[in-house]
């Protein structure tokens, strides 16, 4: 999927991200993501905009650099202040 489709969908980008590093198991990767499984399934269904930490800490484990990426354009509240 393009960029572009995440950046309109931040949201999917982390779900797409976490299967494709072959957590397929939300549980699995809360778990080693250092928090609950709702507050990864809050992320990922668009409910919450996640932390600056949890993005580092999905990059690191999930070995995808375009979360950040997406997560910088499109949520991150520092950059968004600086972009206006």
């Amino acid at each position: 999927m393009s960029m572009h489709v995440f950046a309109q969908n931040a949201h999917s980008l982390y779900r797409f991200a976490r299967v494709s590093a072959g957590l397929k198991s939300r549980e699995l990767a809360a778990d080693k993501l250092c928090c609950s499984a709702r507050h990864l399934a809050s992320i990922e269904l668009g409910e919450r905009t996640p932390r600056p930490e949890d993005v580092v800490e999905m990059v690191k484990l999930y070995g995808n650099k375009q979360v950040a990426k997406v997560y910088c354009k499109t949520q991150c509240p520092l950059c968004v202040v600086l972009r206006n």
